[in-house]
């Protein structure tokens, strides 16, 4: 038997940062909680044997239409590097996810991200 999951995933975090630190004033810490809506659909392929006849390939599809709803906790560090008026915030972050039952889903993850904003 053959298992296949497409899954389609949304994230919407919701962090708060800390700028504090008092010799590495660029640095900053942040936290949070991060939700995930994810849908997708299972593919079930098995081949049959009939006791008289050619063996037969048959295919079953389970649609998930229900979102499966997760969320997870977030950890992230950064820094700010200012270049004129160009501003850039690479960081790490890390979130620890629940299970996904309905899709087998484990999306624990380490992101490596960067935000470019033009300002002052």
């Amino acid at each position: 038997m053959v298992v296949d999951t497409d899954a389609h995933l949304l994230e919407i975090p919701v962090l708060a940062e800390w700028n504090g630190l008092p010799r590495l004033k660029n640095v900053f810490v942040g936290g949070g909680i991060s939700f995930l809506i994810a849908s997708g659909t299972t593919h079930y392929q098995d081949i049959v044997t009939p006791i008289f006849g050619p063996p037969v390939p048959r295919t079953f599809f389970d649609s998930r239409s229900s979102p499966d709803d997760l969320h997870g906790g977030v950890v992230t560090s950064g820094i700010r590097i200012r270049m004129g008026i160009l501003n850039m915030r690479p960081q790490v972050r890390y979130i620890r996810w629940s299970s996904s039952p309905q899709l087998h889903l484990n999306a624990n993850a380490v992101q490596v991200l960067i935000g470019i904003s033009v300002g002052k």
